[in-house]
C-alpha cells in the first residue's frame, strides 16, 4: 500500500536510524519497517521536510525507561547494546499513542510482533514499475524491513514467489533485468523462472526468441554470473535432468511438440554458453528451489 498509511495507537515493528542528544534526552530517528504503516515517516519527510517520528528518553527522569529500552534491544538484536548511542540501525517494537504528537507508550523486544504475510506483500495490480506504488513500497520495505532481499524482474509480478516470499519473511525488490527473472545482492547466480516445459521449449525451439536467450547468456557471462534456468515440471512430464527431455512430448490443438529438438538446443547452448545451466524441478518445489541458488 502506498502512500503509507498514518499509523495509529498501537504496536509496531521499527527501524531506529540515527540518535541525537542533548544534555536532557535522547532524540532518536525511527520509523515503521513493515505492514501497511512501513515507511510513513520517510514518506512524511519526502513531502514536508520534517520527520514524524522521534523517540525522546529523558536521560535523568528516563533512566529506567533508558535501562528498559536496552534490555528490549539486547533481546531483539542478541546483541550486547551498552549505550542508546549503538542502537542506531537495529529493530524494536514500540506501542505508539497520538497525543499532539505521535509518542512512545512502551517498547518491546522484536519477538513482540510477529510478521504476517501481508505485512511484507508486494501488491501486484498496475505492475512493478519503477515509480509505481508497489515498487515505491517494495522500496521502503527493502530498507527499514531488516529482512532478506530478493531482486525480482519487473515482469514477474504473476508469479508465484510474490506469495511465496510473503509467507517466508523475504522481501521483493523489482527491477528491470537484462538476464533472467530473480537474484540477491552478493550471489553469483541469476535464476530464470520457467512456469513448465513447454514455456522453454517456446523460448528455445523457435530461431525468433532465441536470440534474447543467447544476448541473455551473454550478459551474465560479462557480469560472472551463472544463469540458472529452473523449469517447473509435472509427474506426469517424467523429466529431472537435460537427457531426460528425449522422451517428453506435448500436443496442443493437435500440434505435437518434440522433447528430441527441444534437448539438443539445449544441450547446444549450455554447451556455447558454458555459465548456464538447467533445472528440473516439480512444481511446487519451483519457488524453494528458486530461493536455494540465489541465497546462497
Amino acid at each position: 500500500m502506498y502512500p503509507p498509511n498514518p499509523p495509529t495507537d498501537g504496536m509496531y515493528r521499527v527501524k531506529l536510524l540515527s540518535l541525537e542528544q542533548d544534555d536532557a534526552a535522547y532524540h532518536i530517528r525511527y520509523d515503521i519497517s513493515v505492514g501497511s504503516s512501513v515507511g510513513w515517516a520517510t514518506y512524511m519527510y519526502q513531502q514536508t521536510g520534517k520527520w514524524p517520528l522521534i523517540w525522546r528518553l529523558d536521560k535523568q527522569k528516563g533512566a529506567v525507561a533508558i535501562r528498559c529500552a536496552l534490555d528490549a534491544l539486547n533481546q531483539s538484536a542478541h546483541a550486547n547494546i551498552q549505550s542508546l548511542t549503538e542502537s542506531t540501525g537495529h529493530h524494536i517494537c514500540l506501542a505508539l499513542q497520538h497525543r499532539n504528537y505521535i509518542d512512545v507508550k512502551r517498547f518491546y523486544p522484536l519477538s513482540a510482533y510477529a510478521i504476517a504475510p501481508d505485512d511484507i506483500r508486494i501488491g501486484t495490480e498496475g505492475g512493478w514499475r519503477k515509480g509505481d506504488p508497489n515498487w515505491l513500497r517494495a522500496l521502503l520495505l527493502a530498507n527499514l524491513s531488516g529482512l532478506p532481499i530478493l531482486y525480482a524482474d519487473s515482469h514477474e509480478s504473476q508469479s508465484p514467489m510474490v506469495d511465496w516470499c510473503a509467507e517466508h519473511n523475504i522481501v521483493i525488490l523489482p527491477q528491470c533485468f537484462s538476464a533472467g527473472d530473480y537474484t540477491t545482492g552478493k550471489n553469483e547466480v541469476i535464476v530464470d523462472r520457467k512456469d513448465n516445459i513447454m514455456e522453454l521449449y517456446k523460448n528455445f525451439v523457435p530461431s525468433k526468441n532465441r536470440k534474447s536467450y543467447e544476448n541473455a547468456a551473454l550478459f551474465a557471462q560479462v557480469a560472472g554470473k551463472r544463469l540458472v534456468y529452473v523449469i517447473g515440471t509435472d509427474r506426469d512430464d517424467n523429466v529431472n535432468q537435460i537427457s531426460d527431455l528425449k522422451h517428453w512430448s506435448n500436443t496442443i490443438k493437435n500440434q505435437s511438440f518434440s522433447g528430441i529438438q527441444l534437448a539438443e538446443q539445449v544441450y547446444r547452448h549450455q554447451t556455447i554458453y558454458p555459465n548456464v545451466s538447467f533445472v528440473f524441478v516439480k512444481k511446487e518445489e519451483i519457488c524453494q528451489t528458486i530461493w536455494s541458488m540465489v541465497s546462497k
